[in-house]
């Protein structure tokens, strides 16, 4: 018997994933999304923050691993563990405006887990907004870690050292946010981050977001992005 095609094989552990992480309801939302993309784009963000003076939750038995903070010279490292969708241009224009990268490393010497920090602007794509930190504040954005060493404590080890070493360096609090239908991430990240508030959003094709909420929540300092920047998102 001849093995399914590549694509269907693929899509079937997808849709095991999506199950698993929040049953039949989470399935149908992620199908209605996906079918009304992308002449409407709808749902919700929720933003996360921790104050570094408080204790950090211990991470549980952790993998072998080297934690450290990346650089310049990291880019084909980083390369083969980011997001596809991240070019080297990209990243290297991150480390040129300052952002932090925090990096976990196996026994081989190949990032699995990569996480960038910025105390500048952090984009929010679904919003057409960005957050600007307060002083002595930084966002995070654009944890990835890699498909095949995923729900192994990776996450848990590398967060803990990125929070510790940003507070080493002088800051007192970070904020990031995660969508709300990434129910995997957020159950992850609300064990050492603190939900502060919930922003629900609307598109209408190439239309500048329709954004709810972001005013009456305590949420970081948020501001639109302008309208000759939109198509960057």
């Amino acid at each position: 018997m001849q093995s399914p095609p590549r694509d269907l094989s693929a899509s079937l552990r997808r849709i095991a994933d999506i199950l698993a992480e929040g049953g039949l309801r989470h399935l149908l939302i992620r199908l209605l999304q996906r079918l009304s993309s992308p002449l409407v784009e709808c749902g919700s963000v929720m933003f996360l923050m921790r104050g570094l003076d408080q204790d950090l939750p211990e991470p549980e038995i952790p993998p072998p691993l080297t934690l450290r903070e990346a650089s310049p010279s990291d880019l084909p490292l980083l390369l083969g563990a980011c997001d596809p969708s991240r070019s080297s241009e990209m990243l290297l224009a991150r480390f040129r405006r300052g952002d932090f990268c925090f990096v976990a490393m196996d026994a081989d010497g190949m990032v699995v887990h990569s996480c960038w920090a910025t105390t500048g602007p952090g984009r929010i794509p679904e919003l057409a907004m960005e957050v600007l930190p307060a002083p002595r504040e930084v966002y995070l954005y654009d944890g990835y870690t890699r498909p095949d060493v995923r729900h192994r404590g990776i996450f848990a080890l590398a967060f803990h050292f990125m929070l510790t070493s940003l507070r080493a360096a002088g800051f007192n609090r970070v904020c990031c946010y995660v969508r709300s239908d990434n129910l995997l991430s957020l159950r992850v990240v609300q064990r050492w981050l603190r939900s502060t508030g919930r922003v629900w959003y609307l598109r209408l094709g190439s239309f500048r977001p329709l954004v709810l909420g972001w005013h009456s929540l305590h949420l970081p300092h948020l501001t639109r992005i302008a309208a000759r920047d939109a198509g960057a998102f």
